[in-house]
């Protein structure tokens, strides 16, 4: 892989040039990482709308049809569904891990295997997490690992 940082006297917006196949695990592993810094949502708090950057994020909840976004100092009501929130966070490090949770993968500490194939992930801030066996194997491949 190439790197080159081209120096700009003037300040624009920066702009990132992937040349590389979509189907390339490296150039999707850049992309989503770049999609997880440059993306923020709008959630709120007291009455008050925040810009939230998705790297802060731990991760999404659903309680009494009502999704909140965790992270690791507070908790923001999030207008948007779980789906509607899944379908945007496509190509990012956030999963969908059992029927009420999306996970930011990036902030698992540690994870491990619990009875009937199903996992629980121990996060940056010692929360824990219950993985649906029905998502572990999506769990192994964003990370990186095997699914079978």
């Amino acid at each position: 892989m190439k790197i080159t940082i081209v120096e700009q006297s003037h300040k624009d917006d920066i702009e990132v040039i992937i040349k590389g196949s979509k189907k390339d695990k490296t150039v999707k592993s850049i992309y989503q990482t770049l999609l997880y810094y440059d993306t923020s949502i709008i959630a709120k708090k007291a009455q008050k709308n925040y810009t939230i950057e998705l790297k802060h994020i731990l991760y999404f909840d659903t309680v009494d049809n009502k999704t909140f976004a965790y992270t690791e100092d507070d908790i923001y009501d999030v207008q948007q569904r779980l789906y509607q929130l899944e379908d945007r966070l496509e190509n990012t490090p956030f999963l969908r891990v059992n029927k009420h949770t999306i996970l930011n993968v990036k902030k698992i500490k540690t994870f491990h295997s619990t009875i009937n194939g199903r996992m629980e992930a121990k996060l940056l801030n010692e929360e824990r997490i219950k993985i649906s066996r029905r998502y572990v194997p999506d769990l192994k491949d964003k990370l990186g690992g095997s699914s079978s």
